[in-house]
């Protein structure tokens, strides 16, 4: 820290002008974050979720796909009024609508109420229904192009209105109301603070110093992620994080130079010593601060999730920039300034004096007893901590969103038809072995499966070989004699879905009930 001093308040115009080139540079490739921020929630390798998902991928005739889910709604005008879901119009509406979806390059199936058995996905109470539609798995970017494919489809539909989500949907829904908050976070954090900046330094100058630190953090930050994105991927809320870390390190760790910088001056008029000895001081503070934020952020680097690792990559770029900024560039642009860092006064006399002198005695009474107060001080965080030991994390999906996104009214239609858990399914594979699911037992075994995971007060619906109420389950046994039988009678599509083509396996999807913590997924 003293090489460090020494040589941002000798060379300060140096300092500037390296950081000057930076933020020029970066400019660009910041505003191309969005690009790179396809990370995706995903599970561990190795675990139990990615084999069943291989075995699905690999065993049943029925490809894996990303299912997305449409809410679809009649609409209309006084010339051509609505159609109501229960005519035979409605159902050979979406009857087409699903025949020009399934024409759309990477989609693989489109099911609607007339043709999914198991699923109940017409609500003629509330007047709407539900599309399920299967697109190829592709890496986010060409998903995107599903996406948007399928929403301008949809939208040039007259007779109704939609909302999209699931998969991909909700992932671009997600991005927007990222950079919609970062963009908010700018256009109001900004002000509010330099407001706030003003009143505490009483002077314009001080005051926008933390502001300039804030954005160049924010904007090298942006840049430097979106290099590193080139070779992973990041989280869709990166850009949040950065927008929002970036202005509460920025201006922290300058407010905390400055205001140094400004006592040292009373001190000694000597605008670059002053400088010399913030830097010394105040900047190892800031240097310790965040080297200690990284080594907590460095946490989130060991789960083996790609997700939460760019979170914890994206934090610590965050913080690194931030820091290097707040010892560098502010101490040098402290030393060139002097005592017109106080210039546009606000106020004529210098704002926190009695706030100092109150704080003064607070600490002068600590460190005279530091015992006591270590002890008081630990007890009270620990109380804070406690609750924490029975915490259950969980994602809160949609249900996190507001009624104006596509993804939260998604949700609510599904919760109408008893599905609010489709988007988030249980999918248990059963194997049988070489006897096979089409044995008379284990047609049986699964039938008392399924009632007695329908018993569970978290389980919602249940998608297995014996999903299809319109069949008695004594003809079903019958049907599931054989392979044979079973794929050349009127089950042939749910067994084709819900059972492996060598018979083998069996899957049971369980619908919950709504999202549920991790204790609650557990227990099912």
């Amino acid at each position: 820290m003293r090489h460090l001093s020494r040589l941002v308040t000798k060379y300060p115009r140096w300092v500037l002008l390296v950081w000057l080139l930076m933020f020029g540079v970066s400019l660009p490739f910041a505003a191309r974050l969005p690009e790179v921020l396809a990370a995706q929630p995903d599970v561990p390798g190795g675990g139990v979720a990615n084999a069943v998902a291989e075995v699905l991928a690999t065993e049943f005739s029925v490809p894996s796909v990303d299912t997305l889910i449409a809410v679809l709604r009649p609409a209309g005008t006084r010339a051509a009024p609505a159609l109501d879901v229960t005519d035979s119009g409605y159902a050979s509406a979406v009857a087409a609508l699903a025949a020009e979806l399934q024409a759309l390059p990477g989609v693989v199936d489109v099911s609607d109420h007339t043709s999914t058995p198991g699923l109940d996905l017409l609500n003629e109470a509330a007047g709407y229904s539900v599309l399920l539609i299967g697109l190829d798995p592709e890496p986010l970017g060409a998903a995107r192009e599903r996406v948007a494919a399928l929403s301008d489809l949809l939208s040039r539909q007259a007779w109704m209105t939609f909302a999209l989500s699931g998969g991909a949907a909700t992932v671009v829904e997600l991005e927007s109301v990222s950079q919609r908050d970062a963009q908010r976070a700018e256009v109001y954090g900004l002000p509010i603070a330099l407001v706030i900046l003003v009143i505490a330094f009483g002077a314009v100058m001080a005051a926008g110093l933390p502001l300039l630190c804030a954005v160049t953090t924010i904007t090298v930050s942006a840049a430097i992620l979106f290099g590193l994105g080139q070779l992973v991927p990041f989280a869709v809320f990166t850009g949040t994080i950065v927008t929002m870390l970036g202005l509460a390190t920025g201006i922290d760790y300058a407010l905390l130079i400055v205001s140094r910088f400004r006592e040292e001056l009373r001190v000694d008029s000597d605008a670059r010593a002053a400088a010399a000895r913030t830097t010394l001081e105040a900047g190892r503070a800031v240097a310790f601060s965040g080297l200690t934020v990284m080594v907590a952020l460095a946490a989130l680097l060991i789960p083996p999730v790609a997700f939460i690792r760019s979170i914890g990559i994206g934090t610590m770029v965050v913080l690194l920039v931030s820091v290097l900024v707040a010892i560098t560039a502010v101490p040098a642009t402290l030393a060139l300034l002097g005592h017109r860092v106080n210039w546009l006064r606000v106020t004529r006399r210098e704002p926190g004096l009695r706030s100092r002198a109150f704080w003064y005695a607070r600490a002068v009474e600590i460190m005279k007893r530091p015992v006591l107060w270590t002890v008081v001080g630990g007890a009270v965080l620990v109380l804070l901590a406690v609750p924490a030991l029975r915490m259950q994390v969980a994602d809160p999906g949609a249900r996190g969103l507001t009624q104006a996104t596509q993804a939260r009214q998604v949700v609510d239609g599904l919760s109408g038809l008893g599905l609010d858990g489709l988007l988030s399914t249980f999918d248990a594979v059963i194997d049988f072995g070489e006897r096979g699911f089409y044995h008379p037992a284990n047609v049986r075994a699964v039938s008392l499966l399924v009632s007695e995971l329908a018993g569970l007060a978290d389980v919602q619906t249940i998608y297995s070989p014996l999903a299809l109420d319109s069949v008695p389950r004594l003809f079903l046994y019958q049907y599931y004699a054989s392979r044979e039988l079973a794929l050349s009678s009127e089950i042939a599509p749910l067994a084709r879905a819900t059972v492996s083509t060598d018979g083998r396996y069996a899957l049971v999807r369980l619908v919950p009930d709504g999202s549920l913590t991790p204790v609650e997924g557990g227990a099912i």
